[in-house]
């Protein structure tokens, strides 16, 4: 499988921006997609017990009410008393199901992703559908959060010096995004991951994302 990991990861490689925003490694965003020919860049940072991680992600959209996220960054991971350093790689797509509005409670959308992680005879792979949805509060005219909620239902091939395990796992990701000024936002998840036998079950993070 590492053999294999590593063709994986220079594709992706070949295929991400040099800094690349998916779903995969966190959420970070609410269930809108971008509107048809705009960007969005972020960064997030990812701690749980085990781990933490520096990411950075560019979002993108092409045809209306569908968008692509890629993700890319760098973690740290201790496993078996061991501190491995790693790299991860991740792309995605959304389609919006549901706007929130006079028929509609609430922002829907439906998507599927793949993520790689590689690291010193470390290879993961994941792979699933997804669902997130969300509903902005507005206050005084003015929208000041949007919380959302992430669901996914994860697939993980991992492999580590030579022994390999297959896992599946539902992350439930619970944010919020708080818009600061047009066109930058903040936002913070609690990551929960019911079934997961091979990553910690709780993670937290932090992140920033704007347009471009």
């Amino acid at each position: 499988m590492e053999r294999w990991s590593k063709s994986l990861l220079l594709a992706l490689l070949a295929f991400a921006p040099a800094a690349a925003h998916a779903e995969v490694f966190g959420q970070w965003t609410s269930a809108r997609t971008l509107p048809m020919n705009a960007h969005s860049f972020g960064a997030q940072l990812e701690m749980s017990r085990h781990s933490v991680g520096l990411l950075s992600n560019l979002r993108l959209s092409l045809y209306p009410d569908v968008d692509f996220g890629f993700q890319g960054g760098f973690s740290r991971v201790q496993l078996e008393g061991n501190d491995v350093a790693t790299v991860r790689l991740a792309a995605d797509f959304r389609v919006q199901a549901m706007r929130a509005g006079d028929t509609a409670p609430l922002d829907l959308s439906l998507g599927a992703f793949i993520g790689l992680e590689s690291g010193d005879r470390l290879g993961r792979l994941v792979v699933g559908p997804s669902l997130v949805a969300s509903r902005g509060v507005t206050m005084s005219g003015k929208e000041r959060l949007v919380p959302y909620l992430g669901l996914q239902a994860r697939f993980t091939q991992f492999e580590y010096r030579g022994v390999q395990r297959d896992d599946f796992s539902v992350p439930i990701r619970l944010g919020c995004v708080f818009p600061v000024v047009q066109g930058f936002r903040i936002s913070g998840e609690a990551q929960f991951r019911i079934s997961e036998d091979i990553d910690d079950h709780e993670a937290f993070g932090i992140g920033v994302d704007f347009d471009i």
